[in-house]
């Protein structure tokens, strides 16, 4: 197909918006073969509209055919750990050949339609496998599903359970898969045993397909020696003799200090034997028991065996990568008297989803003070529940009233994941509460016994949720966007503030979270904590948002008009205060920050602003715009302390990638953005990029400027060479000249720039330095000049 005119930026925008959208123009344009175009806008939706298995689908293959290989191949990773049962990612692994990629992407399309099959089965054979097979289990007891294999092997269909079960596979000379193998055959098996718990395909030694059946045994073995008065706590284990032995740890304190808990441990036919020695040694203890599973029931099939096991008292469910303070049954106990109706009770967790602290959604670091944050919980949350759309299943407690309505786990759902949703869901049908005790704290490693595989369960299993129960996504959704637990998790990071004195404060405007962030970065790599406060006014009153790199706070809004709050700046023991743009700081602000008994430095990354609001011990100029600015002091008002020995480095502009201008915002502001407006009527406005996001993109595309969205440090090259960009311009007028320099450090080129130094900077020959004072329109009609050809260029 021959190659389709490349776009300028100007007409890409106008093309997007004329389109609908980032989807709809990305498919158009790779339709019409081009290239360019398409990976623009499927650039911006992926930055705009998240990284969906979608967006990095159609990124991929438009990096593909503009020859961004390096790209294209990262996304289409991507897109299938975001979703590995895609089909659309595994048939473009299986016809790219990506290394590493095909042999899983065979294996999920052998499930899928005659044609997709075929195109897996040829992948497999060339590649050499034994063989190839589909399996599943139609309830209550068959097995059904199709077997190829190469005619020097024999297959066979073993179902595992208190007995072996074997079924030989026949070759079928009419199965159209034979023709890749040489054998292939369908069958449908009636499974006898009711204790079986998997069914295998095997070639030769080789297990080559599984699924996993529903238990239908009845238990034999003696129900625990528990009461109506007692709580057991339920320790399923597979394997990780480390995370089991530091949970163990736990329990074992929670038996010497809460009477009447039991401990029932699961061996799940660990492969491990040192950790079911471990186990057998940790079950000679009072009140522990341990059940050894002969054949691996999975997690859900475990704790269902466990569960059968106990007929009286509440449950604490426990994954055996979860650490518990001694106290944590006894606060159950006392979260669920609260209301007969709470039937489900998690403690937040460092990562748990809902219950996630300090930062929600997320997974936190465990914090080796933990014990710390669950002692403060219990002091500023006590009694507190917050109710939650789902539980999750690390640790939760259950209450027998609960057990009794709601009944086992689901068993549709493979190696533990999503069936605790699965489980809270049906607690809310039965009239029970899920609910958050955010007075409790239980740290969770998380999935180390099927860390490798766990893209591929979450996939699988989210799929049979969705079919379950329609609305919980959407329910899930709105719930993260109101946070209820909120409240909760900042009146531990408010106790917790004092734990880590000696770390730098740094403090500005909202506006200046990008040059404070950077800044504490550079502390971070040093190993030297930081705190970042970013002031700003809500139409209220003033407010301080506390970020912590390295301890707590972690996520904390406090509002400043009242003393109390203000004096936690106190509380954070700062060993430096660093300030940037005082003259916008709140009152209150200003004054407590001149009672914390730390030093008072300005950070100067921009124009210094002569405000006298602060005695200030010294001034840090934090990018070449400001250690430019040292030789000119009596103009600027930088103090002699302030300068130092900081040599100026000259930048060896490279070689241009293309005639597009690169509009470097980390920040927006009004001025700027009306800047970009006025811009965008210019000729130069017809070949710019807009490096960043706004809150106008669509008005400023809609009049010709591209804007790409938000872009990653690690991204900056590449996206000088996808977008063809010459040159630079920095459109504030006394700021945010460090991200020039980040710009510049990964691909130098001139540019153009407000200079407030008294023209003592200048890194490269060919920029434009502009008189801060100068109007818009003169400003734009220098940027045109600088932009136009040299004819005198080689």
């Amino acid at each position: 197909m021959p190659r389709a005119p490349e776009l300028r930026p100007r007409d890409i925008g106008l093309a997007m918006m004329s389109a609908g959208g980032e989807p709809e123009a990305a498919l158009a344009a790779l339709h019409r073969g081009d290239a360019r175009s398409a990976l623009a806008f499927a650039d911006r939706w992926r930055r705009v509209g998240g990284a969906t298995a979608a967006s990095l689908m159609t990124r991929s293959e438009a990096a593909r055919l503009a020859g961004f290989d390096d790209l294209a191949h990262a996304d289409l990773v991507a897109a299938l750990a975001r979703d590995p049962l895609n089909p659309l990612a595994n048939r473009k692994a299986l016809e790219l050949d990506v290394r590493d990629l095909g042999p899983g992407a065979a294996k999920c399309l052998l499930a899928r339609s005659p044609g997709e099959v075929m195109t897996a089965l040829a992948h497999l054979a060339a590649r050499g496998d034994a063989g190839a097979a589909s399996i599943r289990h139609v309830p209550p007891g068959k097995i059904q599903g199709w077997a190829a294999w190469r005619p020097d092997r024999s297959a066979r269909v073993t179902v595992l359970g208190e007995r072996v079960e074997t079924f030989i596979l026949k070759p079928d000379p009419a199965d159209p898969r034979a023709g890749f193998f040489g054998c292939a055959t369908a069958f449908s098996l009636e499974v006898a045993d009711p204790e079986s718990v998997l069914a295998q395909v095997c070639v030769g030694d080789e297990a080559i397909a599984s699924v996993r059946l529903s238990w239908r045994g009845h238990e034999t073995r003696a129900r625990a020696p528990c009461g109506p008065e007692t709580a057991t706590i339920v320790v399923p284990v597979y394997d990780d003799l480390d995370a089991t032995g530091a949970c163990l740890d736990c329990v074992d304190a929670v038996l010497q200090s809460t009477p009447d808990v039991h401990v029932l441990i699961i061996d799940d036919a660990s492969p491990n034997p040192s950790l079911s020695e471990h186990l057998r040694q940790f079950s000679r203890r009072s009140m522990t028991r341990l059940v050894v599973n002969r054949r691996n029931r999975g997690y859900v099939g475990t704790v269902n065996r466990a569960l059968a096991l106990i007929p009286d008292g509440d449950v604490l469910l426990l994954n055996a990568d979860t650490l518990v303070a001694p106290d944590i049954v006894s606060r159950f106990r006392r979260i669920a008297h609260l209301d007969p109706r709470i039937g489900a009770i998690n403690p937040l967790s460092n990562h748990g989803e809902f219950v996630s602290f300090p930062k929600p959604f997320v997974e936190n670091a465990v914090d080796a003070r933990w014990t710390r944050v669950h002692d403060v919980a219990g002091a500023v949350n006590s009694d507190v529940v917050v109710d939650t759309p789902a539980s999750i299943g690390f640790c939760l407690f259950l209450t027998r009233a609960c057990l009794n309505a709601v009944g086992a786990l689901c068993e549709e759902y493979d190696n533990g994941y999503l069936e605790d949703a699965d489980f809270a869901l049906r607690v809310r049908e039965a009239g029970f509460r899920n609910v958050c005790a955010p007075s409790i704290f239980a740290p969770h490693l998380g999935s180390r016994s099927f860390r490798g595989e766990k893209r591929q369960l979450v996939a699988r299993n989210l799929r049979v949720l969705k079919r379950r129960f329609p609305g919980h996504e959407a329910e899930c959704d709105a719930y993260m966007l109101r946070d209820p637990l909120a409240p909760a998790r900042e009146k531990i990071e408010r106790a917790l503030i004092a734990d880590a004195p000696g770390r730098r404060l740094l403090i500005g405007p909202a506006r200046a979270r990008a040059v404070l962030t950077l800044r504490a970065r550079q502390f971070f790599e040093k190993g030297v904590e930081a705190v970042i406060g970013l002031s700003s006014h809500d139409g209220v009153g003033w407010r301080l948002r506390l970020q912590g790199f390295g301890g707590a706070p972690q996520n904390l809004d406090i509002g400043l008009d009242d003393d109390a709050s203000v004096g936690l700046l106190g509380e954070i023991a700062p060993d430096v205060i660093e300030i940037a743009g005082e003259g916008e700081l709140a009152p209150h602000l200003l004054r407590a920050l001149t009672k914390v008994r730390a030093p008072l430095l300005r950070l100067v990354a921009e124009a210094p602003m002569r405000t006298n609001a602060l005695a200030v011990t010294g001034e840090i100029p934090i990018d070449a715009m400001s250690r430019a600015a040292c030789g000119a002091l009596p103009q600027i008002g930088l103090s002699r302390a302030a300068c130092g020995a900081l040599p100026l480095g000259r930048v060896a502009c490279g070689a241009e990638a293309g005639p597009a201008l690169g509009i470097i915002l980390p920040e927006e502001s009004p001025k700027t953005l009306s800047f970009l407006l006025d811009l965008a009527a210019t000729r130069a406005g017809g070949g710019a990029v807009v490096l960043g996001g706004t809150s106008i993109d669509a008005r400023l595309m809609g009049r010709g400027l591209f804007v790409t969205g938000p872009i990653g440090d690690d991204e900056r090259d590449r996206v000088v060479r996808q977008y063809g960009l010459g040159r630079y311009l920095l459109p504030y007028r006394s700021s945010h000249y460090w991200a020039l320099e980040s710009w510049r450090r990964e691909r130098p080129l001139p540019a153009a720039y407000f200079d407030w130094s008294g023209a003592n900077f200048r890194e490269c020959a060919d920029d434009l330095s502009l008189p801060p004072s100068s109007d818009t329109s003169k400003t734009l009609l220098e940027i045109e000049r600088w932009l136009e050809p040299n004819p005198s260029a080689p």
